[in-house]
């Protein structure tokens, strides 16, 4: 379709309205359910960034085959979250966050004057049940908490799709924010009401080649710097993802990248480097599905990756 949804942001005054801008939506580019958007809006007078979302609900015969909506369970477990954006004048954030499934919504307990907010030792504030439909997305909206107004610090989404019936996961959700910062949310997720648990894949075939992204890395002993992960195969070398490790965590920058799967994985703290191969981690692999693993490390330390065989 060549329409267009134009969304116009105006400033209510007395006699004729000012607009601070609008920006235009391919309507063939959104999916069903919740599509989230930021948008920097510019006009003669003013500058401003905005943040929109705008629900598909009825696309008519694209959806005319999709079986009637399910309500399903899902217990979310918040564990923290990384690489928040500096928004107070005085101290660090006071963060919280809201997870929202087809209107079923929890707001967790807030935690106070911290870049790195960790819930992981507490289950009060921080797990909720929610009810909705498998096929839409879990919104993931993380807040700073400020008497004067409250400010969103970052927003992403997570599909739901691949989780099966009693299933536990960990996952990562990047957030997106204007000012650049690309904090990452950590989540538990429980499938408590998912229907019959599918029947077991067919055995993976032979995995040549694997896409590869790196999330975030973690190692209580290792001091505070540079970590860097790049791949290694022969005499060719990748530069994979590099982050600030402080207090034993790291979010990472990544580049998605290509390999072969006899390459070998190198992590490189300040002080220390580790090597992983990375054929170790492609058995499960099915070609074209993207799985997340959680790889462990020396000296208790642990690594996030999303791998997909092509």
């Amino acid at each position: 379709s060549d329409d267009k949804v134009v969304v116009t942001l105006l400033n209510e005054n007395l006699g004729e309205d000012d607009a601070f801008g609008h920006f235009e939506i391919d309507v063939a580019a959104l999916s069903r359910g919740a599509n989230r958007f930021w948008a920097n809006l510019t006009s003669d007078r003013y500058k401003a960034d905005a943040e929109f979302s705008i629900i598909a609900v009825d696309f008519g015969s694209s959806n005319s085959d999709l079986p009637p909506a399910e309500t399903r369970e899902l217990r979310v477990q918040l564990l923290a979250v990384t690489n928040l954006p500096d928004t107070d004048t005085f101290g660090a954030s006071d963060c919280y966050v809201v997870l929202t499934w087809c209107g079923s919504k929890f707001k967790s307990s807030t935690q106070h004057d911290t870049a790195s907010p960790d819930w992981n030792a507490q289950e009060e504030g921080a797990t909720a049940t929610l009810k909705g439909d498998p096929r839409e997305k879990l919104e993931v909206e993380a807040w700073d908490e400020d008497p004067g107004g409250d400010e969103i610090v970052g927003s992403g989404e997570l599909s739901l799709g691949t989780l099966r019936q009693g299933e536990t996961k960990n996952v990562h959700v990047k957030l997106s924010h204007p000012s650049g910062f690309a904090p990452v949310a950590r989540l538990r997720l429980t499938a408590l009401d998912f229907g019959s648990t599918p029947k077991a894949p067919a055995a993976p075939a032979s995995v040549d080649h694997v896409q590869i992204e790196a999330h975030s890395v973690s190692c209580p002993r290792a001091s505070d710097g540079v970590v860097t992960l790049t791949a290694h195969c022969g005499r060719r070398t990748w530069d994979l993802a590099s982050g600030q490790l402080k207090g034993g965590d790291a979010a990472l920058q990544p580049n998605s990248v290509r390999l072969p799967r006899i390459a070998s994985l190198r992590v490189a703290f300040p002080a220390d480097r580790q090597t992983v191969a990375l054929k170790s981690l492609t058995e499960n692999l099915v070609r074209g599905i993207p799985i997340q693993k959680s790889v462990a490390l020396h000296g208790g330390g642990r690594i996030t990756l999303t791998l997909t065989a092509v």
